[in-house]
């Protein structure tokens, strides 16, 4: 682990502003920029690579903050003026993380596994939400599909509250892909049911027969 102070708004603190804030910036780099403990916690919990932690050089760690330090590769200790600058929580955050993409991988499901396929998700805050929500419903693949937020957007992460880091997740680019993803599905789950919501229906989802 290297200790790297930055003590003003140099090449390093801008890049680490624009792994949160730009998209292509991310896409470019592989990484991406995560606040919350929780989130820290459950990168660290599900093996993702921390690329490094960014902290105030005049904030005084929790134990638990000065314990995963050398789960990174870098350490920016940080001005207090830039860590404030950084940091989007009233109470400005006592460490930040910026962690590596992850490649997605072989996922072996259950024998009635159930997907979540979200059409062009433009709100980051709902998108954070709802993976939160397939995470407590034991969903075990989300897909999400056109033009979309970044699912690497720092405030999808947050409002996630950790279920990011636990859930499959992939992109989905056109309607055709889509199509053909479910014919794949529905021929290795025979007993596999497509449920679609729309404004236009009568049918609450309620009342809908899931067995």
């Amino acid at each position: 682990m290297e200790r790297i102070y930055v003590g003003k708004d140099n090449a390093i603190f801008q890049q680490i502003t624009a792994l949160k804030g730009n998209r292509n910036k991310r896409a470019q780099m592989g990484l991406f920029f995560v606040e919350g403990v929780q989130n820290i916690k459950d990168a660290i919990s599900f093996k993702w690579q921390i690329e490094a932690f960014v902290y105030s050089k005049d904030t005084n760690l929790s134990n638990w903050a000065k314990g995963i330090l050398n789960k990174a590769k870098y350490n920016y200790v940080l001005s207090p003026e830039l860590m404030r600058k950084l940091s989007d929580k009233d109470e400005i955050s006592e460490i930040v993380a910026i962690i590596n993409m992850k490649p997605q991988q072989k996922i072996e499901y259950s024998q009635d596994p159930i997907f979540v396929l979200v059409d062009r998700p433009s709100k980051k805050g709902n998108l954070g939400t709802i993976i939160r929500s397939c995470d407590a419903l034991n969903v075990e693949h989300i897909f999400y599909s056109g033009h979309a937020v970044d699912i690497y957007d720092h405030l999808v992460i947050t409002a996630s509250m950790g279920s990011f880091f636990k859930m499959p997740i992939s992109f989905v680019s056109s309607n055709a892909e889509f199509l053909n993803l479910v014919e794949k599905l529905k021929s290795e789950y025979k007993n596999l049911k497509v449920v679609a919501t729309s404004l236009q229906t009568t049918k609450r989802l309620q009342d809908f027969d899931f067995t």
